[in-house]
């Protein structure tokens, strides 16, 4: 039988995508306890998306408020971040994160914070009291110091 990697060629840092299929949030929320429920049948998870910042984190909560979708709610996003990274730990699922930020400077300060060799990230940063998403995805650096992408 053909392995996965074999079969697909997908690699992500150093991991073979086990399938093309792939699960994210589309107004809604994937965290790691929905990508472990569907882990069967996922070979990519983008999990989020995640507000980091206080603008976003304020566009959150009035979101959530106002009742039309849930959101991710906390004070500091990285140590649920890293809960949810660590969640996936014995996954075999590729993960990624969406994160949302008002800038792309606090996206790349938090980068080295929840840094996970397991894990891909994308950016999505937002004007300062814009609501909503998929304006000025890029990817945030892969390293420190590196750019790819832009806003």
């Amino acid at each position: 039988m053909t392995d996965a990697g074999e079969r697909f060629g997908i690699i992500i840092n150093d991991r073979v995508v086990k399938t093309p299929v792939a699960i994210a949030s589309m107004a809604g929320i994937v965290d790691a306890a929905y990508v472990l429920e569907r882990q069967a049948h996922a070979g990519l998870a983008f999990m989020g998306g995640y507000a980091i910042d206080a603008p976003t984190m304020a566009a959150a909560k009035e979101i959530a408020a106002g009742g039309d979708r849930k959101e991710f709610l906390y004070d500091d996003p990285v140590p649920v971040l890293e809960k949810e990274l660590a969640s996936l730990a014995s996954c075999d699922v590729v993960a990624g994160i969406s994160l949302r930020g008002a800038s792309s400077g606090i996206l790349c300060r938090h980068c080295p914070e929840i840094r996970d060799k397991n894990s891909i990230r994308d950016r999505c940063p937002l004007p300062a009291g814009a609501h909503g998403g998929g304006r000025g995805r890029g990817v945030l650096p892969q390293k420190p110091g590196e750019t790819r992408g832009s806003d």
